[in-house]
C-alpha cells in the first residue's frame, strides 16, 4: 500500500529469488551449458554442481562476459525478446535459480527487466554470477517498479526492533553504488495488537 501511494505500479516480495530468476531467464544457456567436466550427473539435475562454488563462475568466464557485454548493451527490445523466449522453452521446468510464481506472466517479468535497463541488470546479475554462494542471501525484500515512467527501487523491510545483517547492509552499499534506488522501509506495528502489548508491559512494570 505504502509503495502503491508512492505511484509504483508492480512489485515483487521475492529477495534474492527475483534477481535470480531474472538472471535464470537471461543465462539459462550458459547455467546449463555442456562441457564442463563434473557438473552435470543426471540428466534430471536442477542446477549445474558447481554452482556455488568459485569456479563456477570461472567454468564460464568467456561465456558469461560475453552475455554480459551483449546485456549492457541491449535494447529494451532486445531485452524483452530474450526473456520471453526462455520463458517460453523452459517454463515449469525446475531450476534451483528460478522461481516461476514468483511473476504473474513473462509479461510481468517484461515490465521489470525494461525498468531496470540493461546495463544496470549486467552490473546486478554479475555480482550474482561471480560468487552466488555469498551473494544469493541479503538481497532486499522487495521490489517494486512503475512500467509506465520506468522507475524502479529495491527495499529491504524491517519491523520493529529488525536490524540489517551484514549482507543486506553488503547488498544495499552495492546498489546504491551502480546508481539504483534502493532502501530501508522500517514497518511500524499498529492497532489493538500494539496497544495489548503496550499495556502488558506497563503491568509487568
Amino acid at each position: 500500500m505504502h509503495y502503491e501511494q508512492l505511484g509504483y505500479t508492480d512489485g515483487v516480495h521475492g529477495e534474492g529469488a527475483t534477481m535470480t530468476t531474472v538472471l535464470s531467464l537471461i543465462f539459462w544457456d550458459i547455467v546449463f551449458m555442456d562441457g564442463i567436466m563434473d557438473t552435470f550427473w543426471s540428466p534430471f539435475q536442477s542446477q549445474p554442481l558447481d554452482l556455488r562454488w568459485d569456479n563456477f563462475y570461472l567454468n564460464r568466464k568467456k561465456e558469461i562476459d560475453r552475455r554480459l557485454e551483449e546485456l549492457s548493451n541491449w535494447s529494451d527490445e532486445v531485452l524483452c525478446e530474450k526473456v520471453e523466449n526462455c520463458w517460453t522453452a523452459h517454463v515449469g521446468e525446475t531450476c534451483v535459480l528460478t522461481s516461476w510464481d514468483l511473476f504473474k506472466s513473462v509479461d510481468h517479468v517484461k515490465s521489470l527487466v525494461t525498468c531496470i535497463g540493461g546495463s544496470v541488470l549486467a552490473k546486478i546479475l554479475e555480482k550474482i554470477l561471480k560468487d552466488h554462494r555469498h551473494c544469493r542471501g541479503g538481497m532486499p525484500d522487495l521490489m517494486v517498479w512503475n512500467r509506465k515512467d520506468k522507475t524502479f527501487k529495491f527495499a529491504e523491510v524491517k519491523g520493529p526492533g529488525d536490524r540489517l545483517s551484514h549482507k543486506q547492509m553488503l547488498w544495499l552499499d552495492f546498489l546504491l553504488s551502480v546508481g539504483v534506488d534502493a532502501e530501508v522501509c522500517h514497518v511500524q506495528a499498529v492497532g489493538a495488537r500494539q496497544l495489548k502489548r503496550v499495556n502488558s508491559s506497563d503491568t509487568k512494570t
